[in-house]
């Protein structure tokens, strides 16, 4: 199934959280306190049984690269177990690889072949060196390309708010315009955090209704889930996904052996507190 396809399905099942991936050793050791400290299988002990107990809670996994990359080649393995992992046992549910990546195209070109490798569904992608030089990536059919638009972290503003002078709008907004634009044979989205969620309205009118967005920035980075929801939403409820990484991850207490629990727990109450929010919103057309 493509990428549309496996997504749509998730949000007719009612859900929109995406289940991000990021693993942290030494948080994690501290979860194992006989365990290894030093060894990335404790990744794998830490992330297996929160896949098991919450894949039919999320509408996506999205692992980040880079948490994996760090511990070298044992961690890019640890990487594609997991992914191979979910493909085998829950195969209805999107895998997003964040990575980010965006080079000229010959560079492009290996990258959208180590994508494909990968065997994920999406992936995050870099729009700076524009749509000719993406055009490995735009041309894979199936797939989804969800692109760098005005990112979560604090000091974003310092180019993606910059006003063009011929357009009066921030350089984001013409990311937007522009990825829109783009003719592909892949589903394309946008990366926008919930922690501006000015710019994430603006972003959702100049991209319409069909487009998915990515929304991280709910939970550890402060942002509010229900801003977030009312600028993010199309007028169905759907086509956004709601990302919590560290939040889902470390909801439990180090040492008490319940931190599955306490991750299924908060994906079940973040899924309750969306589904309130856009049900109050359905009822409240002037919110929209």
């Amino acid at each position: 199934m493509s990428f549309l396809e496996l997504i749509e399905a998730r949000f007719d099942k009612g859900l929109r959280l995406c289940a991000g991936l990021d693993p942290v050793l030494d948080r994690i050791a501290s979860y194992f306190p006989n365990g290894n400290r030093e060894s990335v299988y404790l990744i794998e002990r830490f992330l297996r049984p929160i896949i098991d107990a919450i894949h039919h809670l999320v509408a996506a996994f999205k692992p980040n690269s880079a948490f994996f990359e760090a511990h070298g080649p044992q961690g890019m393995l640890l990487l594609e177990s997991l992914i191979n992992y979910i493909i085998t046992h829950y195969p209805e549910v999107p895998i997003i690889l964040d990575w980010k990546r965006g080079d000229v195209r010959a560079s492009n070109q290996a990258y959208a072949q180590a994508f494909v490798r990968t065997k994920a569904h999406a992936c995050t992608l870099n729009p700076y060196v524009g749509g000719q030089a993406l055009a490995p990536f735009l041309e894979l059919e199936g797939k989804g390309l969800f692109f760098l638009c005005k990112t979560s972290n604090p000091g974003s503003d310092e180019f993606q708010d910059l006003k063009l002078f011929e357009w009066e709008k921030r350089l984001c907004e013409k990311v937007a315009c522009r990825v829109k634009s783009w003719q592909s044979a892949s589903t394309r989205g946008l990366v926008v955090g919930a922690t501006y969620s000015q710019h994430l309205a603006a972003i959702r009118k100049i991209v319409g209704q069909e487009m998915v967005l990515l929304v991280p920035g709910v939970g550890s980075q402060g942002g509010e889930l229900e801003a977030a929801l009312l600028a993010a939403t199309n007028d169905e409820g759907k086509n956004f996904l709601i990302n919590a990484s560290r939040s889902l991850l470390y909801a439990g207490q180090p040492g008490d052996g319940s931190f599955v629990r306490a991750s299924q727990e908060y994906v079940r109450m973040q899924n309750n507190h969306i589904s309130q929010t856009l049900a109050t919103l359905a009822s409240s057309p002037a919110n929209r």
